[in-house]
């Protein structure tokens, strides 16, 4: 029953975070196996609510009583870069490194992008190769790939992004990446071909319309241009 009024919550506040309030939650529960539960989705609906410091601090809650939920505050941090808000992604991160002792693979993944988005190149290189060094996935041959295309490293970053295409074909975002990366050097019937497959694969991926539109401008083909920039 609990875990049912729970479930509920969460939905709602999917389809309407402007209500998301902790005000709202369940009561805790007396079984103590279902307070972490508990905290991790108050501080969920804090984070909807604009209330970080509180979803930091309920995130940590939920952490102490079960160490796997430790996790939301990188998941958090994640969230938050995505919504353009790195202050407050930094400090999920800190919160996470202080309480495991030490930065971790999941945690380096978010500070790449934190690093991406401040520009600090050097130390973005830095972590995206010890990433790719300790856990070799396709997500860190993407962050990989992405420093070393912000580096003007454009083969290295190809052949990053090769690798993925290889092993793993259906991660969709490598054609787009694959595409920035062949227009950068000058390659824009490749780039063109990439980013053609990358929105059969992403239809409503808007940078991928553009970056195409704009290629397919250069080259003349006007009317199609047009309905890749509507």
């Amino acid at each position: 029953t609990y875990a049912k009024e729970h479930l509920r919550f969460a939905l709602s506040i999917i389809r309407e975070p402007r209500l998301a309030s902790s005000n709202a939650l369940p009561a805790p529960p007396a079984d103590r196996e279902f307070l972490p539960a508990h905290y991790h989705l108050r501080a969920l609906s804090e984070l909807l609510a604009n209330d970080m410091v509180s979803a930091r601090e309920h995130l940590g809650v939920a952490a102490e009583l079960n160490p796997e939920y430790a996790v939301g505050l990188v998941d958090a941090a994640g969230s938050l870069l995505t919504m353009k808000r790195p202050t407050e992604a930094a400090a999920m991160l800190s919160a996470y490194d202080k309480r495991m002792g030490r930065p971790t693979v999941q945690s380096d993944i978010a500070r790449i992008r934190l690093d991406l988005h401040y520009g600090r190149l050097d130390e973005a290189d830095r972590i995206s190769e010890k990433v790719l060094a300790w856990n070799p996935s396709s997500l860190a041959l993407l962050l990989r790939g992405g420093v070393l295309t912000d580096l003007g490293r454009y083969d290295e970053a190809t052949a990053a992004y090769t690798r993925v295409m290889k092993e793993t074909p259906h991660v969709r975002s490598v054609y787009y990446n694959m595409g920035v990366v062949s227009e950068a050097r000058g390659m824009t019937n490749d780039a063109v071909s990439y980013y053609r497959t990358a929105l059969s694969m992403l239809p409503e991926f808007p940078d991928v319309r553009e970056n195409l539109g704009l290629l397919l401008l250069r080259q003349g083909h006007l009317d199609e241009a047009i309905e890749h920039l509507q």
